[in-house]
């Protein structure tokens, strides 16, 4: 073992430069193995490892999502184009997003689908299709002050939006 120990050193020397120079660590993988890690590992074992999944909290997944999508939108062209050839295409990485889920009170959903009468709370106008399991105006029922921020599951805290204003509400 001692004899081949200098040739371990040099090897793992090698494997963190390349490690430290071509794998993108992503602040939601920091107590993972990388991407790069994992495609090192297959080199040296001379076949495919699976990609692994990831399990990451909701807020780090939107939070990464957000931050690099900002970060390709700087890009020049050029840039966009080298990071597109360098990066890792083809099956995407996998993430796991353990998610809490509300049972919501049907009654309230129904009355606030009824209290809209077809049309959109937010921009007035009608529902932009009809749902093909109910047969009605298709409007998605929001939550003024959000679940899990301690909003209620009640009528006075609920409006119904189409598609368009229900994606504005959260993300606009």
């Amino acid at each position: 073992m001692r004899r081949h120990l200098p040739q371990l050193v040099m090897a793992h020397r090698a494997y963190l430069r390349n490690a430290m120079t071509t794998t993108q660590i992503l602040p939601v993988m920091k107590n993972t193995h990388s991407p790069g890690m994992v495609d090192y590992l297959s080199d040296c074992l001379g076949r495919s490892i699976p990609n692994p999944v990831y399990v990451i909290s909701e807020s780090d997944y939107q939070s990464t999502e957000v931050t690099e999508a900002e970060e390709a939108r700087k890009l020049s062209d050029q840039d966009l184009e080298s990071r597109l050839t360098r990066s890792r295409q083809g099956e995407p990485m996998r993430v796991e997003v353990p998610s809490t889920k509300y049972y919501r009170n049907p009654y309230v959903a129904e009355y606030a689908h009824r209290r809209a009468n077809g049309f959109c709370q937010g921009c007035g106008n009608p529902a932009p299709f009809i749902a093909k399991h109910s047969q009605m105006p298709y409007l998605e029922i929001h939550h003024i002050k959000p679940l899990a921020d301690g909003g209620e599951d009640s009528v006075e805290n609920t409006i119904a939006l189409c598609p368009n204003c229900h994606r504005k509400r959260h993300y606009g």
